[in-house]
């Protein structure tokens, strides 16, 4: 009896050792299996912070390119209004400059038109004394005053026409000057837009850049 009872006892404490072990290591795979879907969990929620936080520094970037869209799109337009009203501001002055020169230029024209012609009438005044108080043949003296007239006139027209022809050139370096001042200012407008305009797509494509290498990001 003694030894059957020995045997029922060991048994038993076979049995409940072994439930509490069974017990033991399922609470450990509990705990274990716990602690990975914590850990689990806090990525999970840590990754969803990240793509939250780098979904909202897209955004800020998409605000702020159509900031700078903006902005350089009224600075150009700005800098377009201002390059026609100089551009127009010059033109004006250039060509009142001009019509001024071309005045001035008229002007003295007629005053050495003027002063040639008192000269030449003086000059054959002169001679026409000269040949009334010559003795001489009556048709002789004639002749010579004819000859003196025609000779005062081809020279009085000759000196108008090299006159003139003075003054023309002057009237067309002055217009060449002017076609070479308005050339001038339109290329200075043209570097200048073309400047602005290699800074602005030099803005944009470090921005884009930077959009894309933080799209990229995310997306990894």
């Amino acid at each position: 009896m003694l030894v059957s009872f020995l045997v029922v006892v060991t048994i038993t404490t076979v049995g409940t050792i072994n439930i509490s072990l069974r017990f033991i290591f399922v609470s450990i795979c509990d705990v274990r299996e716990g602690r990975r879907q914590s850990i689990s969990s806090l990525e999970s929620m840590k990754k969803e912070q990240e793509e939250e936080i780098l979904k909202k520094q897209v955004h800020h970037e998409d605000i702020l390119i159509e900031l700078y869209r903006k902005h350089y799109e009224e600075e150009k337009q700005l800098r377009f209004v201002h390059a026609n009203q100089r551009y127009e501001l010059e033109q004006l002055l250039m060509e009142k400059v001009h019509s001024k020169q071309l005045k001035a230029l008229d002007k003295q024209q007629k005053k050495e038109e003027g002063d040639l012609r008192k000269m030449m009438e003086k000059h054959n005044l002169d001679q026409r004394r000269n040949i009334s108080s010559a003795n001489g043949d009556h048709h002789e003296i004639q002749r010579v005053r004819d000859e003196a007239k025609k000779k005062h006139i081809g020279q009085t027209v000759q000196f108008t026409k090299e006159l003139r022809m003075r003054h023309v050139d002057k009237k067309d370096e002055l217009q060449k000057k002017m076609i070479e001042l308005q050339e001038l200012l339109s290329t200075d407008c043209d570097k200048v837009n073309s400047y602005f305009w290699f800074a602005v797509k030099c803005c944009v494509v470090v921005v884009k850049y930077f959009h894309l290498s933080t799209s990229k990001y995310l997306r990894l």
